[in-house]
């Protein structure tokens, strides 16, 4: 008891705010562990209120970055050996500021392998590879990959420097932290937030860099002109050409750090080497050497991917040089690369340089040749670089960072044929991009309606990006927290607000599209009623209706009275003006329980409506029914005067006569009587 009274006591004295399942953790805002930070997140002091013991720490991202909960789910449920496990997902407004993605992480204690310096490939192969394969294992079991592997983000997690681990992956995109060399080949000329998942063996090649920077005695991340040199020698060459070990070793080298990646070891390679069971790797002596140079620019130019990655840079002098024909007759008889020179051919009869309209036909044009002289490397258009499962992070980054012109560069590629035309997915992208999924992308980055866009395309490539608009500042991760978030920013505002707030803003409505088929359908009637501001404003609350119903157990008073202030001027288009007054004055009283459906099946403003305009369009037709009678006796007036003097004459002619012949009758009746 006393001891648990002593815990409770550190945890009461450490403070914090609470995170994570049932507030397990403590979070401190005001102190920080810059030494754990990464290239996307800020790392804090974090106190497990239940194993006070127990070394943990947070990480803090910005939700534009997406989280890689494909990575992060699997090892919440189960952790895995080798690796700095997440223990809790959470955000939070750190500071009271901006809203923050928040993972709880076990702490390492003991330091980086960067601070290591050289190290004997004994120790390599008995300490640190065995906890790392088996890291890497456990990822590949669970088909997702790491992607951050470098030597300052490997870590021993006790004090004594036991247990090397692979450190935190689980925010920003793949790749993105990581030093060019780090990169295989066919990702490192990538733009860093576009590299994209990759498989193992991108993990396997970035293992290979790191234990070749030990075994060496440098650090890789500051090796200069590393993809030039790569190319041209090979990695392993290039990393490790002076460098004496032991051939268990070296095969493993040779075959993770294979520049082809047909041919670079997977797990089951390492499996096998690790059983003393595997073939030797077939060596890796850089790319391909053209006998006779290719000029471009006063450069010699022997290898593809070296002028695929200039022409990429140089795409109007690359374009001329192109169509000149000289790079497909070099291909052809210098390379003796025939299939590879009929596509640039091919890549020649879809040029559109004599189209003036197309002001990308240079570009277009030079990013599918690279792709010939490259063909397991990035897409390259204008001034971006991506692989093909890296267009979304890419997107996200771009959104994020707020640059118009890249974001009107990045719609131009998704906009474009160039995505959609790219073959069939390669073995090394078992995530990207389908040709079918690009055409889709490709008809909604061209729509201006409500529910398309650069949102829509942004949400539907990043599945796990929470709602970016500013009216909610990252508060709606999911549809479930949507309807919350959009609470919060109605709340204190007035049933009876004249001109309540858009809270269907482009980027909500692409959310909701992207997220869910049904929401998709009411965003597109919504978008279709545009020129109809009653039926717009009912959908547009029937919609939130809906996601309060599906996504939210709570009343939602904010939304609820923002909804009834949306339907204050529909209810003021009725005719009736006994119904209109009733409907005004129970638009407050049905929004102080925060019900939308509740609220929507009130006022009945469909049915109601309807019977409003058939009432309406009766009146009006009475209305001209009488109309018309007056007019025409108004019309008819003079002729009527006369006819009614001349019957009138008729008349008292009658009746004079009639009354001459009663009083006849009286005086004879008397005479003769």
């Amino acid at each position: 008891m006393a001891g648990r009274s002593a815990a409770e006591a550190n945890v009461e004295a450490f403070g914090g705010e609470k995170i994570g399942p049932q507030g397990r953790y403590r979070f401190r805002a005001d102190q920080r562990l810059a030494h754990l930070d990464t290239p996307d997140a800020l790392a804090y002091r974090v106190l497990d209120a239940e194993h006070p013991e127990y070394p943990v720490y947070a990480l803090a991202s910005d939700p534009a970055e997406p989280l890689r909960l494909r990575v992060m789910h699997p090892l919440l449920s189960r952790s895995a050996p080798g690796l700095v496990n997440p223990l809790a997902l959470d955000s939070l407004r750190i500071g009271g500021g901006e809203r923050r993605n928040i993972v709880v992480l076990e702490r390492p204690e003991g330091g980086t392998l960067a601070e290591l310096g050289k190290t004997s490939a004994q120790e390599i192969v008995a300490r640190f590879l065995p906890p790392l394969i088996d890291a890497l294992d456990a990822l590949a079991v669970r088909e997702v990959t790491h992607r951050a592997i470098r030597l300052d983000n490997m870590f021993f997690m006790g004090a004594n420097q036991q247990g090397p681990a692979l450190g935190p992956c689980y925010s920003g995109a793949p790749g993105a932290g990581q030093a060019e060399v780090y990169e295989p080949l066919e990702r490192a000329t990538a733009d860093p937030k576009g590299r994209g998942e990759g498989t193992i063996s991108a993990d396997l090649y970035a293992l290979g860099v790191a234990m070749a920077g030990l075994i060496a005695g440098f650090n890789p991340a500051k090796l200069e002109d590393s993809y030039r040199q790569r190319v041209i020698h090979g990695s392993h060459a290039f990393l490790l050409s002076r460098v004496r070990m032991p051939p268990s070793l070296d095969a493993f080298l040779q075959g993770v750090l294979h520049d082809d990646p047909a041919h670079r070891w997977g797990m089951e390679q390492v499996r096998l080497w690790r059983n003393a069971n595997h073939d030797r790797p077939r060596p890796s002596a850089g790319d391909r050497q053209a006998p006779r140079p290719f000029m471009f620019q006063g450069r010699e130019y022997r290898h593809l991917r070296l002028l695929a990655r200039d022409f990429a840079a140089n795409p109007r002098e690359a374009a001329a040089v192109i169509r000149d024909g000289g790079l497909e007759i070099w291909m052809r008889h210098s390379l003796g690369d025939s299939p590879a020179a009929d596509n640039v051919h091919k890549a020649l009869t879809r040029d559109t340089g004599s189209d003036p309209s197309n002001q990308d036909a240079d570009t277009e044009l030079v990013s599918r040749v690279a792709q010939v002289l490259d063909p397991t490397g990035p897409i390259r258009f204008r001034d971006l670089s991506v692989m093909r499962d890296g267009v979304g992070p890419l997107l996200a980054s771009i959104v994020a960072g707020g640059d118009r012109e890249k974001l009107r560069t990045i719609g131009a590629l998704i906009g474009g044929p160039l995505l959609a035309d790219q073959g069939p997915a390669q073995a090394n992208e078992p995530l990207a991009l389908s040709q079918q999924a690009a055409a889709n992308l490709r008809v909604l980055v061209r729509e201006s309606d409500l529910g398309a866009g650069m949102e829509r395309c942004l949400y539907e490539l990043n599945p796990t990006l929470p709602c970016l608009s500013p009216l909610i500042e990252g508060d709606g991760e999911t549809l479930n927290s949507l309807p919350q978030a959009l609470d919060r920013v109605t709340s204190g505002e007035s049933a009876t607000a004249a001109e309540p707030r858009n809270l269907l803003d482009r980027h909500v409505a692409g959310f909701l599209a992207a997220r869910s088929k049904h929401f998709e359908r009411r965003v597109i009637e919504i978008a279709r009623a545009a020129r109809d501001a009653p039926k717009k404003a009912t959908t547009t609350v029937h919609l939130f209706a809906e996601l309060q119903r599906y996504h939210c157990s709570e009343p939602l008073h904010g939304l609820a009275a923002w909804a009834a202030s949306v339907l204050m001027p529909v209810v003021k288009t009725l005719h009736n003006a006994d119904l209109r007054q009733q409907l005004l004055d129970a638009l407050p009283r049905l929004a102080v329980r925060g019900d939308l459906a509740h609220l929507l099946s009130q006022l009945r403003l469909f049915e109601r409506g309807q019977a409003d305009e058939a009432e309406f369009r009766k009146a009006k037709a009475l209305y001209q029914h009488y109309a018309h009678a007056i007019a025409a006796i108004d019309r008819g007036g003079r002729e009527r005067a006369i006819l009614a003097a001349e019957w009138g004459q008729w008349t008292a002619t009658a009746i004079a006569f009639a009354m001459l012949i009663l009083g006849l009758s009286t005086v004879f009746g008397r005479f003769f009587g």
